[in-house]
């Protein structure tokens, strides 16, 4: 095929060679006894542009562990990665004309590659595609399998760039991930969820913080990421953003981790395990703005389902501040604060008990009456889950509730109506505790 195809597909017969010799010493002998070595050199010496690549990072896979090939590679590959050069530097000039010299005098030269790759026109995106699928090759030493496609490469760059190279490669990533589906599903099939990790656990301070958004942003609404994720070690360096992190890796961070707990239990018992509950208490108490607001959140899913966490979030002292939340806290804050407290409160007669004596009841009864849309529905929930098999606490909320009933305006009757309906809703007890109060539903 490398001596009768067409240029494309000896191009593919070099690359399908090169990926049969990486890792296996028997495919390396037979190739080269088939006679492809020669046909490789002469490739390198007269082929296309796509062709000598191939057959270069083809050769170097049959090098390994082989001394003859390894020369013949160094009298052969000279002139191929000069064309790779050459066509770098082409392609910059090509970016400082389009993007202007201020724009293009700060852009180092693999940033502006990765530009042309994804958003030139086609000649500049294949002639890209091509330089750095190469240099990622060559930065591989031609031991692993890259595709050509740019999710690809920019993950082999994630794993094996230079500082730089993983900085923006992640970065990139980051974006591609916000972008569409389509995105998420490559990444996770070109394996980027391990290297990404290891970005979490061992990169700079700006690559740990792309990457652990990136990861976060790939466990958004997806359970197969969220296990992957896991899988690949990725809650325990989130945790310790979250505890040891700058402000922004610590919101970013505690942002992933709500997203790996929600809906996936096995994850909210591992981030519990690794020690992450206390950190995302310490932010709720004391954290930014930002940083309570989505760390109430991720506490609302550790617990949601998850009686061991309840008990954790408790002990670590998390009632209070949640509390506060609610009572003190921005609109965002308030009712990720209520979501929380009706979590804890689920099945939880300790917990119940203990946002009451917080005074968690009547700042829930003010977001019924006064909060947005969706604060009265979490707060609405959090009640009649805190008045569930509790005699106190149903006595308290009732009261307030009937209360509302008869003097609040039209709309806060209405709401205030509709949960204690809710709250009587098949629960003798609490239709008991609302005639006591003075009102049926």
């Amino acid at each position: 095929m490398m001596s009768a195809g067409s240029d494309a597909e000896q191009a593919d017969a070099a690359r399908t060679l090169g990926c049969l010799a990486i890792g296996c010493e028997q495919n390396q002998v037979a190739i080269a006894e088939a006679g492809a070595i020669d046909a490789l050199v002469g490739l390198i010496v007269r082929g296309t542009y796509q062709q000598r690549i191939e057959g270069v990072l083809a050769l170097g896979r049959l090098a390994e562990g082989n001394d003859e090939v390894d020369k013949i590679i160094d009298g052969t590959s000279f002139d191929v990665f000069d064309d790779i050069e050459d066509d770098a530097v082409r392609m910059l000039e090509d970016i400082a004309l389009m993007l202007g010299d201020d724009e293009s005098k700060d852009m180092s030269s693999f940033p502006a590659l990765v530009a042309l790759m994804l958003y030139g026109d086609d000649q500049q995106k294949n002639e890209a595609q091509t330089v750095l699928y190469a240099l990622g090759h060559d930065r591989k030493n031609y031991r692993v399998k890259i595709s050509r496609d740019p999710v690809a490469i920019l993950i082999a760059f994630v794993r094996v760039g230079t500082a730089e190279e993983k900085l923006e490669s992640a970065r990139v990533l980051l974006r591609l991930v916000g972008d569409n589906d389509a995105s998420r599903v490559t990444i996770v099939q070109e394996g980027g969820i391990a290297p990404l990790v290891a970005l979490v656990r061992d990169g700079t301070d700006d690559q740990k913080g792309n990457a652990a958004e990136a990861l976060g942003r790939l466990a958004d609404g997806n359970d197969a990421n969220r296990i992957a994720i896991a899988q690949e070690g990725g809650i325990a360096p989130l945790v310790a953003l979250v505890r040891d992190g700058s402000d922004d890796q610590k919101m970013i961070a505690a942002k992933a981790l709500g997203r790996l707990a929600d809906g996936n239990d096995a994850n909210r018992i591992a981030i519990a395990q690794e020690g992450g509950i206390a950190p995302l208490v310490a932010l709720v108490r004391d954290g930014s703005d930002d940083q309570k607001m989505i760390a109430a959140k991720a506490l609302g899913r550790l617990a949601d389902g998850n009686d061991a966490n309840r008990i954790a979030i408790a002990q670590e002292g998390g009632i209070a501040p949640l509390v506060a939340l609610v009572r003190d806290g921005t609109y965002s804050q308030q009712g990720k604060a209520a979501f929380a407290l009706g979590r804890l409160a689920d099945g939880n007669d300790a917990n119940r008990i203990a946002i009451a004596l917080e005074g968690g009841i009547a700042p829930l009864v003010a977001l019924v009456r006064d909060g947005t849309d969706d604060q009265k529905e979490k707060a609405a929930w959090a009640l009649c889950l805190l008045a569930d098999d509790n005699d106190s606490n149903r006595i308290a909320i009732c009261g307030q509730l009937v209360a509302l009933v008869r003097n609040g305006t039209d709309s806060q009757k209405e709401i205030a109506a509709e949960v204690l309906g809710r709250l009587a809703a098949g629960n003798d007890a609490n239709r008991i505790a609302i005639a006591q109060e003075g009102w049926s539903p």
